[in-house]
């Protein structure tokens, strides 16, 4: 069963690169989210809750935490933003990245398949104007 406060700790107490357990364990925090959301009075099948469960999936299925193919439209919004946020956001093991930069590494992720390249046009559309 995933452990919220293992997630918490590792985001946000973790001063240099994730090992291989920590990764583990911080993947669960989408699982995490939507039982945190269903508890609270969301039905699993409303937004907030797939989302939460699924934004780390990809196209390609390579993501986490089910490795499925993502299929929702919202939740490859918010993969996308969530990983524009990601890069653009400084960390105690890397420093922010430029917005630049962020779409050069984000755009590699849109040819390899396993980000939405329609989302990352509308992205790139809000965040240059």
């Amino acid at each position: 069963m995933p452990n919220a406060q293992n997630v918490w700790k590792i985001r946000e107490l973790k001063l240099s690169r994730l090992d291989e357990d920590e990764k583990e364990i911080l993947h669960e925090h989408p699982i995490c989210g939507h039982i945190l959301l269903v508890y609270y009075g969301f039905d699993c099948q409303e937004p907030a809750p797939l989302v939460a469960y699924s934004h780390h999936e990809d196209l390609l299925g390579n993501g986490y935490p089910r490795g499925i193919v993502q299929e929702n439209m919202i939740s490859r919004c918010i993969q996308v933003c969530d990983m524009y946020d990601a890069l653009i956001s400084s960390r105690p093991f890397r420093p922010a990245m430029t917005s630049e930069k962020a779409e050069e590494v984000i755009a590699g992720k849109v040819a390899s398949g396993e980000a939405d390249p329609e989302v990352f046009a509308l992205l790139k559309s809000y965040v240059r104007n």
